[in-house]
């Protein structure tokens, strides 16, 4: 009764706090516009394509809906050619069915155009070795939804002609995303880093595949490579590209861009503790109710704000799981280190930090540490609806199926709670990086997550980690594949059942 008093209690102070927010930004308010519509020829049937455009060069997120599939997923990054815009979409496993995978996995990349353009891409994972590309064309419904800030405008040089490199710092130390537009492209940063004087940032973004134009179109190169990128106010541009299933490097560059810097501050400091775990302000209590109502979560630690691709709750603590980033140069934090390392990294509200250091492409490591981290926890003060709880047969306790599908229909975001044992309190939170709708059950796909080891209060990396693709469904099925990282390895294709919690942000 004591613990089900104190969720109670620290769920109405996170409501009180959003409400405060949002009298003095109504944007964090606002939902996803369905901005524009195209047919399978590309002509628009609502909106225009010039409404898109301006968004997207503003700074907006974009997420699209392939309507015949009912099919919603995010884009990872927009480049506008012509009047189309085009976006890739990196985030699908191969399927067997809307709700389970199939037995040998295959990276799934499109490139959706609003020419109705849809091209597929697909490599075995661990290996160069590809499975095909083909072309289709689909009615497509774009969605998208504004940054709530413009902060810095510059050129190739560093210098403004519009905010400061302050407004971006200011923002980034109160846990905002950040996004960059240049000329024709934009894309949101996956980290982001101070300059140890403070008159400097780095953003870095690491989920994008080569690509070329064939007008109207851009698709993808063919026998393609990851593009990281780190992108820096002072107009540097440095990118790393290394072969996609091999650890081998296709170059590196740097150059000069005039970039302009999008934040939404529509976060707030929740909880912050010192190297030993030890509370310096905020709340775990507070912090660890977010979670549990879906909320996005962010960490700041070393100078760096980073959104965790993976959420668990172990014993009453909060760990983030970091695997959406790459090592920079140890010499220089705008350029990366030429060996080409994912830079993984646990951070758990005890104040233990856990480190993986893994070849790109391949599965060598590069060092492993267990240690200490002060941290600060953000959450985001969006509201997330609860629609749906599923028990593990696929019964509904609250909510309804009706209540997702629409979600999905809307464009929304979507993040879930997996309660593999409701007896425990032990959960992990994933959003959905893919939607699909089959009849009225949903199924979701989270492809950012690897292997870990359960502790009481914390996780950690297992040896010689294994992607853990998962798709959780309305029915409680939990389809999980799993694959060496840097391997063409299977580690097992196996289902589970789990009461699962469904939270929607419109």
């Amino acid at each position: 009764m004591e613990d089900q008093f104190r969720y109670v209690f620290w769920l109405a102070v996170l409501v009180m706090i959003t409400a405060a927010r949002s009298i003095t930004s109504c944007s964090c308010h606002d939902k996803w516009k369905h901005v524009l519509t195209t047919n399978t020829t590309g002509q628009a049937t609502f909106g225009s394509k010039a409404n898109l455009t301006t968004a997207v060069l503003s700074g907006s997120d974009v997420r699209i809906l392939l309507t015949s599939d009912s099919y919603l997923t995010s884009v990872q990054n927009v480049k506008t050619t012509g009047v189309n815009v085009c976006g890739q979409a990196l985030m699908h496993i191969s399927k067997a069915s809307y709700d389970s995978f199939q037995d040998k996995a295959y990276w799934w990349f499109i490139s959706v155009c609003t020419t109705g353009q849809v091209q597929m891409n697909r490599y075995y994972v661990g290996n160069h070795v590809s499975n095909g590309i083909n072309k289709m064309t689909y009615e497509i419904k774009w969605f998208i939804r504004d940054f709530t800030e413009k902060a810095l405008s510059h050129n190739i040089n560093g210098a403004a002609n519009f905010g400061s490199v302050t407004n971006v710092i200011d923002d980034v130390d109160v846990g905002s995303d950040v996004r960059v537009v240049f000329d024709d492209y934009a894309a949101t940063m996956n980290s982001v880093q101070i300059g140890d004087n403070k008159d400097l940032v780095i953003g870095q973004a690491v989920w994008h595949i080569s690509q070329k134009t064939v007008t109207p179109n851009i698709e993808f190169q063919g026998n393609d490579y990851w593009w990281f990128t780190n992108w820096a106010t002072d107009g540097t541009l440095a990118a790393s590209r290394w072969q996609i299933g091999d650890h081998i490097s296709r170059g590196e560059s740097t150059e000069a861009q005039g970039l302009t810097w999008f934040t939404d501050n529509c976060w707030m400091l929740v909880y912050q503790h010192d190297a030993a775990g030890n509370r310096v302000q905020g709340s775990l209590d507070l912090l660890r109710s977010a979670v549990l109502q879906g909320h996005r979560v962010k960490v700041m630690f070393d100078s760096i704000s980073a959104e965790p691709d993976e959420v668990s709750v172990q014993g009453g603590h909060v760990s983030s799981v970091l695997i959406s980033m790459v090592v920079r140069s140890p010499n220089d934090i705008r350029a990366f280190n030429q060996s080409g390392m994912w830079d993984w990294r646990i951070l758990t509200t005890t104040g233990t930090e856990t480190t993986l250091k893994v070849n790109v492409g391949e599965y060598v490591e590069q060092g492993r540490t267990t240690g200490t981290k002060a941290v600060s926890w953000f959450i985001d003060s969006r509201p997330w609806v609860q629609v749906l709880v599923n028990s593990k047969t696929g019964s509904v306790l609250s909510g309804s199926k009706a209540a997702l599908v629409s979600a999905v229909h809307s464009g929304a975001r979507v993040r879930y709670v997996l309660s593999f044992d409701p007896s425990t309190s032990d959960v992990a939170v994933h959003e959905a990086d893919n939607l699909a709708v089959s009849g009225s059950e949903v199924s979701a796909a989270h492809i950012r997550s690897v292997s870990l080891s359960s502790f009481p209060t914390e996780v950690k990396f297992q040896p010689k980690p294994y992607w853990w693709f998962t798709q959780s469904t309305t029915t409680g099925k939990v389809d999980m594949s799993r694959w060496t990282v840097g391997e063409h390895e299977g580690r097992g294709h196996t289902s589970a059942t789990a009461q699962i919690t469904w939270f929607a942000n419109y």
